[in-house]
């Protein structure tokens, strides 16, 4: 389900989910990618979906549907992931990666720190 409006998702406080994106950085390369590390707690959704939205609030981009968010073992830890970027090499600018309920995209579970993606980076 797409969000009713993906600028509120850009200024909206993320959920008490317990999943907090630590660091993301775009890596150059065949394909281009995204990597992102996160934390999570016992009361944090197994599954999510990970977007990037445009800071201008404009293009959601749904990057992986159904992720699994927490390790195997601690009630907590931490995860990396990389994701491949290609879809945006048409459109460059400055995004926010976001977790999102896998049903409801209007639910906000985490939100990053604005990051670029330029032209140069495919």
């Amino acid at each position: 389900m797409a969000p009713t409006s993906t600028s509120n998702l850009l200024t909206r406080a993320s959920s008490k989910s317990g999943l907090k994106i630590t660091n993301v950085s775009v890596k150059k390369g065949h394909p281009t990618i995204l990597l992102a590390s996160w934390t999570y707690k016992a009361n944090s959704p197994d599954y999510t979906t990970i977007a990037v939205i445009g800071v201008s609030g404009k293009d959601l981009v749904v990057l992986a549907g159904s992720w699994f968010t927490k390790g195997e073992g601690p009630k907590s830890g931490e995860l990396t992931v990389s994701l491949d970027i290609s879809v945006l090499k048409s459109l460059p600018g400055e995004y926010v990666l976001v977790f999102l309920n896998e049903d409801d995209h209007d639910k906000l579970y985490a939100r990053s720190k604005p990051f670029h993606v330029k032209k140069s980076d495919f």
